[in-house]
């Protein structure tokens, strides 16, 4: 998930936003293992990220409440369901520009490049000086009822075809 450019990008956006704050949430699965909180003191910004590993549904929603950006800088999970909660909490979300994030997000996102700090950090900041972008036409993509009649049409269609 990348999370030591979160955290090195994260000290740029310091340098142009210093009452941001930072809060990494769930299990660190960086690999090879690194010591967020280390690199957290390492590029001194320690007093400004909160690190927390799993977090309850009612612990979740409260971080959601009162952040403005959510990052999600994922290379290798495909379809990630933590933006879409973001957006659907009225958030920024900023993900890599990966073709499978193009696909899911479309225009609700801001992109970030891999591996490029100072547009990862640049990135964060648009998202923390600016709106939510629309994210409606993408929620309702993956909503249950939108789910519910892509299941009946699937059905349908192979109930016509026994017939």
């Amino acid at each position: 998930r990348h999370l030591p450019w979160l955290l090195s990008a994260f000290a740029r956006v310091l340098t142009r936003v210093p009452e941001a704050k930072l809060a990494v949430i769930g299990c660190n699965r960086t690999y090879p293992f690194e010591h967020l909180d280390q690199l957290s003191r390492s590029l001194g910004i320690d007093d400004r990220v909160c690190i927390d590993g799993w977090v309850d549904d009612e612990h979740l929603s409260k971080y959601y409440e009162r952040a403005r950006v959510f990052a999600f800088l994922s290379e290798y999970e495909g379809f990630g369901l933590p933006p879409l909660e973001a957006l659907a909490a009225g958030m920024s979300i900023v993900v890599l520009d990966t073709q499978v994030a193009r696909e899911v997000y479309g225009e609700a996102a801001i992109y970030a490049a891999p591996g490029n700090l100072e547009n990862i950090a640049d990135s964060i900041i648009r998202g923390l000086n600016n709106p939510p972008l629309t994210a409606d036409a993408v929620l309702d993509r993956y909503s249950w009822s939108h789910t519910a009649d892509l299941t009946l049409d699937v059905i349908e269609s192979a109930t016509h075809e026994r017939t």
